[in-house]
């Protein structure tokens, strides 16, 4: 527990220090004015914009629960969906509120059987962490083909750091979340193959045609609601983001998100939109201020997510 909370702290004193950085390399006043100017409108659109992601991200899980085995009700996974991302944008780590969401599901198979339940907790654990690497798996394909559409410039810069740290952002969310579940296991004194059959199954969920296919397809309109954040966002400081760029380049700088080492990818987010919008000739305290609006709508939406709390 002393650990935890040891790390935690390490990791919102990180998030001071990698946004100080990204604030001392860049125009101070120029950022403070693209974020003066926030257009109240623009940024209601941003948040309306960021709300189909809940949807459709937990229409997935509760497709990658009964692909488990489980029987997620949608009206019960989408107020947890809110109540995870709430968390993860809160909490240091950036996976608190996914080992909550499989807390909660295993939970409920004992104490609230008539809304739902799962066939344990390495079931629950497994649709959460596919769920989450479903996402991932979009983001970079969408990133590739958008690679293709921008300019020359940002592509002969990306490929030299973007996809290795990608991957290796979605190998550390794969190891952290295998540690997790092998300890759990351990504590329900399952069986020393689990970690095995979690891999087996895994694939099969991920990359089984059939199974690729449909969870594709629910994860493309996730990444079009943040596409379309990100756009307002860009909007409500005046900045009107060319369509092709912002396919190519946004989705880098959300994957820039899964490097867990501050809260909620504050920081980190900041640093890649400053150094893509610095590589396409565009002023980088633009990318700067547009990802702190976006950062903004992001928690903004997921408030509703503290009621979950409140009412369990």
């Amino acid at each position: 527990m002393r650990r935890t909370a040891v790390i935690g702290t390490l990791r919102a004193l990180s998030t001071v220090v990698v946004l100080g950085v990204v604030v001392l390399l860049l125009d101070t006043d120029e950022i403070l004015g693209h974020l003066a100017g926030v257009e109240p409108v623009w940024l209601a659109a941003a948040l309306a914009a960021a709300l189909p992601h809940y949807l459709f991200s937990a229409v997935r899980w509760r497709w990658f629960t009964r692909l488990f085995g489980g029987d997620l009700r949608l009206r019960r996974a989408v107020p947890e969906y809110f109540l995870a991302v709430f968390l993860n944008q809160t909490l240091p780590g950036g996976v608190p509120g996914d080992l909550v969401r499989a807390w909660r599901d295993r939970r409920r198979t004992r104490t609230d059987e008539d809304e739902g339940r799962t066939a344990g907790l390495g079931e629950a654990g497994r649709a959460v962490l596919c769920e989450r690497v479903a996402g991932q798996i979009t983001l970079v394909l969408v990133a590739l083909i958008g690679l293709l559409l921008v300019p020359g410039n940002i592509r002969s810069v990306l490929p030299l750091w973007v996809f290795p740290g990608a991957l290796a952002g979605v190998a550390l969310v794969i190891f952290a979340a295998m540690r997790i579940l092998r300890a759990l296991a351990r504590r329900g004194r399952r069986k020393p193959q689990f970690a095995l059959e979690f891999l087996r199954d895994s694939r099969s969920a991920l990359f089984g045609p059939r199974n690729f296919v449909m969870h594709q397809a629910l994860s493309l309109p996730v990444v079009a609601s943040f596409l379309a954040t990100f756009w307002c966002a860009g909007k409500a400081i005046g900045v009107t983001l060319d369509p092709v760029m912002a396919v190519g380049v946004v989705p880098v700088v959300l994957m820039a998100m899964t490097v867990p080492i501050t809260v909620g990818g504050w920081g980190v987010r900041e640093g890649a939109a400053a150094g893509l919008w610095a590589a396409a000739g565009l002023p980088a305290s633009q990318g700067v201020a547009i990802s702190v609006v976006y950062g903004a709508a992001i928690l903004i939406s997921a408030t509703p997510g503290a009621l979950v709390l409140l009412r369990r």
